[in-house]
């Protein structure tokens, strides 16, 4: 069984995102609400986010650290998320993105299309491995997460 990651070490997941879009206000932010990341598929790092991973970080002080970034660089803080919670189809945020320097690129690739997925930054707190139909190696199960920043990318795992 092949160990794909240590529980103390960053990681990122990313996913296809729907982002919808308000327009930016006299104040210059775009607020938005995008897919975070994707609950039941297995994505090209091979995993599978369980549904039900975000459960306790949603219920916990980390919540309100969770920051909204630019292609992971935590250096680039491009705004606030808002908001957060889980639907059928995986975990959503919303959040303004701020007219700083990058917000306001960031903004102008979002509203153009060129960006338009999002990605996780996490630790694996629990996950176990399975065989599912169709891989060779096991998959590892994530059943317990918490993220650290959400970030609008380039391209996506999932």
């Amino acid at each position: 069984m092949e160990d794909k990651g240590n529980i103390n070490e960053i990681q990122y997941k990313s996913g296809l995102a729907c982002i919808e879009q308000k327009e930016a206000g006299e104040d210059g932010v775009l607020h938005i609400k995008a897919d975070a990341l994707a609950f039941g598929n297995v994505d090209s790092w091979g995993d599978i986010i369980a549904p039900g991973a975000c459960d306790k970080f949603l219920k916990s002080e980390n919540l309100s650290r969770m920051a909204l970034c630019y292609q992971h660089n935590q250096q680039e803080v491009i705004g606030v998320i808002k908001a957060a919670g889980v639907d059928e189809k995986g975990m959503w945020i919303e959040a303004d993105v701020l007219p700083t320097t990058t917000g306001k690129d960031v903004q102008t690739l979002i509203k153009a299309g060129a960006i338009k997925e999002f990605s996780i930054g996490y630790y694996a707190n629990e996950y176990h491995f399975e065989k599912v139909d169709g891989y060779a190696y096991d998959i590892r199960v994530l059943d317990a997460i918490t993220i650290v920043e959400v970030s609008p990318v380039t391209r996506a795992a999932n």
